[in-house]
């Protein structure tokens, strides 16, 4: 373990503390919107899914056009005005009266926050190249420490404050403005050298690159695995729900806190890692897709609410696993120049695939039932699994 200067010290608890309230605030985000949708506005099952994936087409529009014209010296004041948007677009949310204007604030959120997460590990990439992989491992811990805070405080106020659905945005709204402001501290603290590589990249610049990315075997590795992963992970976030209260006989509320038994288990796995990077990385993608694939069998066969919460829990060891996995193997096979392309590419496919899968998966649920468009998706969930290994 290596030791860290106290500046560097401070300046990553701001980091963790930006990624806490940030990802707690999306998460919410994610996890309320189809249940504001298909419950207090009754949209159909199609329906509940258009906020998501207009989140995922803005997301991916800001990726492209905007990520590579940030300068290394601008990502932190950049990430806050995001920020600042998110917070500023809660109270609309509290005020939408149907699924078009949730859509609509979504979409907004997506062009405002689809940059954060790449500029994010960009910057943890650039300014803590000696510390790196330690860092991202703290980083993605804190991911889910906050998912876990989250969906707890979700789960809190709707079932024993008996807060509603829509009350709920209200109460987060705080949760991003302190994020902002950290951010805001950031910025006159962190200094980035980036070598004088990162310059304006245009988009032309960024779909160039992307090919040559995909020769870089560390690069692949990472980016299929975390694909892999990004399939069961999409289909719980917007139809999960869904799942646990037609299946398993779980009330919106339960469902958080069934969620957070995955999001607990995937913390601790990822805080082990952050003290003890993984020496042998390729042998542990296997066993987390091994685990990816048996968790989704066992989500999508679930028949009470027992069975649900031991799916989260199979579940909630890949996505504590991969995240993490997949991000050391891009930073260090990757060109420094190419760092924040390699991310926005991350950021973009997941973008697509949040834009495709939901309107799949709700296609395929509304002409059969959810249980069999979850048996479709878990073919293209092994050959991607494959594809990473391979």
């Amino acid at each position: 373990m290596p030791k860290f200067s106290r500046s560097a010290v401070f300046s990553i608890l701001l980091i963790l503390a930006v990624t806490f309230t940030m990802r707690m605030t999306t998460n919410m985000l994610m996890t309320s919107i189809p249940v504001l949708a298909k419950f207090t506005l009754l949209a159909s099952t199609f329906l509940t899914a258009l906020p998501v994936v207009m989140y995922a087409v803005t997301g991916l529009l800001a990726n492209l056009f905007l990520n590579g014209r940030i300068r290394a010296s601008r990502i932190a004041v950049s990430i806050a005005a995001s920020l600042f948007v998110m917070a500023l677009s809660l109270p609309l949310f509290y005020l939408a009266q149907n699924i078009w204007e949730v859509a609509a604030i979504a979409a907004v959120d997506g062009l405002s926050m689809g940059i954060v997460p790449p500029l994010l590990l960009t910057m943890i990439s650039l300014a803590y190249e000696d510390i790196r992989d330690n860092v991202l491992g703290f980083y993605t811990s804190a991911l889910s420490i906050s998912l876990i805070a989250g969906t707890f405080m979700q789960g809190f106020l709707l079932s024993s404050i008996s807060v509603s659905v829509r009350d709920l945005f209200l109460y987060f709204f705080p949760v991003p403005l302190i994020s902002a402001l950290l951010m805001l501290i950031l910025a006159a603290k962190i200094k980035i050298d980036d070598g004088s590589q990162r310059r304006n990249i245009s988009t032309s610049t960024i779909i160039r690159t992307i090919p040559r990315l995909f020769r870089n075997r560390g690069f692949n590795f990472g980016f299929y695995g975390n694909l892999t992963y990004s399939f069961p992970f999409v289909i719980i976030m917007t139809y999960g729900s869904l799942i646990a209260k037609y299946y398993s006989g779980l009330s919106p509320a339960m469902f958080f806190y069934a969620l957070t038994s995955f999001f607990f288990v995937s913390m601790i796995t990822r805080l082990s890692m952050s003290f003890h990077p993984p020496e042998n990385r390729y042998r542990l993608m296997f066993v987390s897709l091994a685990f990816t694939i048996v968790g989704f069998v066992a989500l999508t066969l679930s028949r009470n609410p027992y069975e649900f919460v031991i799916s989260m829990i199979l579940l909630g060891f890949p996505h504590g696993s991969i995240y993490p996995i997949a991000t050391m193997s891009v930073s260090s096979s990757v060109q420094k120049s190419e760092i924040s392309i390699a991310f926005a590419t991350f950021n973009i496919i997941f973008n697509i695939l949040n834009l495709a899968l939901p309107a799949a998966f709700g296609y395929i649920a509304q002409i059969a039932t959810i249980r069999i468009a979850m048996l479709v998706m878990i073919a293209p969930m092994a050959y991607i699994s494959y594809e990473s290994i391979r």
